[in-house]
């Protein structure tokens, strides 16, 4: 068996000292690469919830302007006296907006009924 003198052993010490330090710095950087990944994957998730709910209020939104609130029911008489039409407002409130039409082709708006 041959016996390695000190300044030997010292060089190979140094270079197993070093190397395991290599091995202990690819580990950490392996272990950092995967925590990025991990975050990025995360933020993307995140990111995707996100845009689906936003899209899902929208859509609440949209739907829920579909229907308003309810058109209260009209109670009227309309009766033809030759040349004129006339309207009487049944219900116990104000009407406003009004917009007649006859036969598609005759538009007119008139002030609040009361």
């Amino acid at each position: 068996m041959v016996e390695l003198s000190p300044e030997e052993k010292r060089k190979i010490y140094l270079e197993e000292k070093e190397r395991i330090e290599a091995q202990e710095r690819i580990k950490t950087e392996k272990a950092e690469e995967k925590n990025l990944k991990q975050k990025k994957d995360t933020k993307a998730v995140r990111i995707v919830c996100l845009v689906i709910l936003v899209l899902v209020l929208f859509y609440l939104v949209y739907v829920a302007s579909q229907f308003g609130p309810p058109t209260p029911e009209m109670k009227v008489d309309v009766n033809y006296l030759g040349m004129q039409f006339l309207i009487t407002n049944k219900n116990d409130f104000d009407w406003s907006n009004i917009e007649l039409k006859v036969n598609d082709k005759y538009e007119c708006r008139l002030d609040p009924l009361k």
